[in-house]
């Protein structure tokens, strides 16, 4: 057998098993999520957003970007595609939250938000993480995922905390910093990078998936199947209509930090997520068409629009 081939016969072997361990952590981060947020005996606790759909969509997206990555320069092995999925797949498989109640000054109305435990989530997500990774350890009898590994896994997962911007109307990532790893930053653009990979369609119904998600006393009441009252529908239509019109913002803001989010990659590599996130401005003028649609819908249209 040539010697070319006999080196890179364990190396292949190597590869594979990282293939095997990434899938493994797939099947068991979606198992998590869906009893917990999909099948949950508690209403309140089946999610909208914060799905399997969303999850399976971030481990898709995550292996697009770091492969985009990979052709302009920037050095992503096996075991970095594995690392990713791993962290794709767990990062948001702990979603607690608090009940909020806010006062609209608009209407002296009070409204009842789901409230994430921010930060706090993505480390309890991370010690599944790493947990995941000490079972394949033991049950493999070696290091197979080192320390280093845990903590290309928990920069990558710390990355996707997010916070709001005010200046740029949209989500940012203040743990994403420029010296992160490129699984990290691949993670966080992929968890934020619908606007920009997918396109409008896309970027429209997640937006709609969140709201639902987010406001829970919409969700309660419709629930209940009791009578709506005039001004609580007028309450609840001026809030989705708000929100109809803030989702072009939001894609813009989106749109004006891939270039600081992408930090130090290489140029070229730079030019291929470019390309990659295309879609931006499709997203910002189909959620801006939507929006104007949505104000001319009837309450009840609004609601099917919304996906209620």
């Amino acid at each position: 057998m040539p010697p070319k081939i006999e080196k890179e016969a364990p190396k292949e072997s190597a590869d594979k098993k990282f293939e095997q361990f990434a899938n493994e952590a797939t099947k068991e981060a979606l198992i998590i999520i869906q009893k917990n947020f999909e099948q949950n005996p508690d209403p309140d606790s089946n999610l909208d957003f914060h799905n399997t759909r969303h999850t399976e969509s971030v481990v898709q997206k995550i292996g697009q970007i770091l492969k985009t990555m990979q052709g302009g320069g920037v050095s992503v092995s096996e075991k970095d595609l594995a690392l990713a999925k791993i962290a794709a797949t767990f990062h948001d498989t702990v979603q607690n939250w608090q009940e909020q109640k806010i006062l609209d000054p608009a209407s002296g109305t009070e409204k009842i938000m789901r409230q994430r435990v921010i930060g706090q989530n993505e480390k309890d997500s991370i010690d599944l993480a790493v947990e995941f990774m000490g079972s394949i350890n033991q049950k493999e009898k070696q290091d197979v995922f080192s320390t280093e590994d845990h903590e290309i896994v928990r920069q990558a997962i710390d990355s996707t905390v997010p916070e709001f911007d005010p200046t740029q109307k949209t989500v940012v990532q203040p743990n994403l910093k420029e010296m992160s790893h490129p699984v990290a930053i691949a993670l966080a653009l992929s968890d934020l990078g619908t606007a920009g990979i997918n396109g409008g369609e896309a970027f429209v119904k997640e937006g709609s998936d969140l709201f639902r998600e987010e406001n829970l006393d919409i969700k309660r009441v419709l629930k209940s199947d009791r009578e709506l009252t005039d001004a609580e529908k007028e309450f609840f239509r001026s809030r989705m209509i708000a929100w109809s019109k803030f989702q072009p913002l939001f894609a813009q803001g989106r749109k004006n930090l891939l270039e600081k989010e992408m930090g130090d990659l290489p140029e070229k590599s730079k030019e291929n997520l470019r390309q990659l996130f295309s879609k931006f401005d499709e997203s910002i003028k189909i959620a801006a068409q939507k929006a104007s649609e949505r104000e001319l819908m009837n309450f009840d249209q609004l609601l099917a629009d919304f996906g209620y």
